[in-house]
């Protein structure tokens, strides 16, 4: 989750997620960064990726938002088809989840890319979270 109450995502534009916290003995190591947290694999195998995010803004017409996860300039894995979040509705929670193969040492980012600028909830795990579980 995010030590800050808002994150700000702007229209058309990729914005890598800043992650604060995970939980111990992870499976993965986390290095925050104000500008997108780096999650490396510990160790080779199936992965289940997860996500909750809350957007708090009050939009004027139906936005499209996509969830994604990046390595450096390329490869990236869309973890949900696109979702589109309703107008005049002050706080939708979207969600989704992808099975992914992830090498030791591999490492991700994650990002979204909404049509219209938006606040994203954080500061709680219930708000905003991303959950990886290793499946093999």
């Amino acid at each position: 989750n995010y030590p800050y109450s808002k994150w700000h995502a702007e229209a058309n534009k990729e914005t890598r997620l800043p992650f604060y916290h995970m939980s111990e003995n992870s499976i993965v190591d986390l290095e925050h960064n104000q500008n997108g947290s780096k999650i490396t694999f510990k160790k080779s195998g199936m992965y289940l990726l997860m996500f909750n995010i809350l957007c708090n803004n009050v939009l004027q017409k139906p936005t499209k938002i996509f969830v994604y996860t990046t390595q450096g300039q390329s490869y990236s894995h869309y973890l949900n088809s696109p979702k589109i979040l309703q107008p005049n509705v002050d706080s939708q929670l979207i969600s989704g989840h992808k099975l992914s193969q992830y090498k030791e040492g591999d490492y991700i980012y994650v990002c979204i890319n909404p049509e219209t600028s938006l606040d994203i909830t954080g500061n709680s795990t219930v708000n905003t979270s991303f959950e990886i579980i290793k499946l093999q």
